[in-house]
């Protein structure tokens, strides 16, 4: 067992998670600011560039020219957040102090009751979940969102691109993040509705026009389907295919979904990615897709789009899965007898269970992670990788009080524009992208060097956070410019 921790170390699996570290530390960083100092910033202009500095600007780092300092970033990011709870412990302490002089009474008699009561934040479990959902949304977003324009820059380091065969990568995250937070939005709607079937379609406001998601999906994918086919001259074929593309994985997802229903798309999707695995390791569907189209061109339009048709199956069962761990950690936290620290306890327990099975699997059956296929062992390091952000997340309920959201501070936060128009700060995302490639800067000698490349990813990055945030504020016109605090 100590020689699989020491695996894990060396791998590429710990640095993507530690990507996943510095974004849910910048998201604590966010919070802790508006709990120190939430009067300097009610204008929605401080919001706007404060979030964008704290959650926006480390992720265009950490993935460009701190690429290298990962673990570094991470530490800065403790020591800042730190900081904060050192002060607040003193102030705390130097409180207490006074009210016992007042008192009359020693320290010892009254110091008992500061642990919980005064230190840790009361946040029922359910609400912490639902916090850690849409932290867990933004920082995905954000991160995918920068990686999809740094990909085509020399700044972004290749080992973090999609990788061909076997590994991990953190753009290897991507499309099984969406899926995660397919299946953990379905199963809040499931609930909140109290159906067992997943009728929900969503829509998504283009001007005025209300269009449903799964055809906007569908849409996308034709666009970038002809995209690519005649504005790229690189082709990388590996991803999905020659016409296959992230949005039809998840358009056909969702056609899954509505045709199966809940609760049987659970059990028909673990005995689709079940006997999908046994197909990959004694049938050759492995390595018929991983093999080398040079000495074995691709014929036929199934052969030709093998990744995505194949590795559909792979994120079926992944999304079956996801939500087996929604309906266990909602049964939870639903129990009142239950603590918030309970319920981190047992994510925590869940997500490590499935990094040790995982670890076992490779170890021992030498069955290695692979994107391209969608495997069993890549579907359980996601799993691991976003289970345990999860309870992470929901950690931060207990350092700091998620900042109260009413109508007009959610209207007015960079984060919840983000969480709220998740398909819509993707698509822009991608314009933005397919924008900036057609000009050819990735190719220009203006950029010269990682930091003017860096500036222009934070540029583009600046550009697609207006986009979302205008949306945001059109979606809801009656927005101050300012606000009391008292008002909160």
């Amino acid at each position: 067992m100590f020689d699989s921790i020491l695996l894990i170390i060396e791998s590429r699996q710990l640095e993507v998670f530690s990507i996943y570290v510095a974004a849910g530390l910048s998201i604590l960083l966010r919070n802790v600011v508006y709990q120190a100092a939430w009067s300097d910033l009610s204008t929605r202009r401080r919001v706007l560039i404060f979030e964008f500095m704290c959650l926006v600007l480390p992720m265009v780092l950490v993935e460009t020219i701190l690429s290298a300092h990962t673990f570094i970033t991470v530490a800065i990011l403790i020591i800042l957040n730190c900081a904060y709870f050192i002060v607040r412990y003193r102030t705390i302490i130097e409180g207490n102090n006074r009210n016992h002089i007042l008192l009359g009474k020693t320290n010892d008699d009254l110091c008992s009751g500061f642990s919980f009561t005064q230190f840790f934040s009361d946040v029922p479990p359910k609400e912490a979940f639902e916090n850690s959902i849409k932290w867990f949304r933004t920082m995905v977003l954000i991160s995918t969102g920068v990686a999809i324009l740094a990909v085509d820059f020399p700044v972004f380091p290749p080992h973090f691109g999609k990788s061909t065969t076997y590994g991990h990568s953190l753009m290897d995250t991507g499309t099984a993040a969406f899926v995660f937070l397919n299946a953990l939005s379905d199963f809040g709607a499931v609930s909140k509705r109290g159906s067992d079937k997943i009728t929900r379609i969503s829509y998504i406001y283009v001007g005025r026009v209300k269009i449903p998601s799964i055809f906007l999906l569908l849409l996308c994918g034709l666009a970038r389907c002809f995209y690519v086919a005649h504005f790229t001259a690189h082709k990388n074929f590996t991803e999905y295919g020659v016409y296959w593309n992230f949005y039809i994985t998840l358009f056909f997802l969702r056609v899954f979904v509505m045709m199966t229903g809940y609760p049987r798309c659970i059990l028909v999707g673990i005995i689709i990615g079940i006997g999908y695995e046994l197909a990959l390791l004694f049938y050759g569907l492995e390595e018929w897709i991983l093999r080398d189209d040079k000495t074995s061109p691709r014929v036929g339009i199934i052969d030709e789009n093998r990744e995505g048709i194949f590795s559909m199956f792979g994120y079926i069962f992944l999304y079956s899965l996801s939500l087996v761990y929604a309906k266990f950690i909602s049964s939870v936290l639903l129990r009142k007898k239950n603590s918030l620290i309970y319920g981190i306890f047992v994510g925590f327990t869940f997500s490590w269970c499935c990094l040790a099975l995982q670890l076992y699997l490779e170890n021992y059956y030498s069955i290695a992670s692979s994107r391209r296929v969608a495997n069993l062992t890549y579907v359980l390091s996601m799993l691991w990788l976003f289970t345990v952000s999860l309870p992470g997340l929901q950690s931060f309920n207990l350092l700091v009080a998620a900042p109260v959201s009413p109508s007009r501070f959610t209207q007015m936060s960079l984060l919840e524009a983000i969480s709220r128009n998740a398909l819509t700060y993707f698509i822009v995302a991608n314009i933005f992208t397919a924008l900036v490639n057609l000009m050819e800067l990735p190719k220009t000698n203006y950029l010269s060097s990682a930091i003017s490349e860096a500036l222009l990813i934070v540029l583009y990055s600046l550009m697609t956070s207006l986009v979302v945030y205008y949306v945001n504020v059109r979606r809801n016109n009656s927005i101050p410019s300012r606000w009391n605090i008292k008002d909160l």
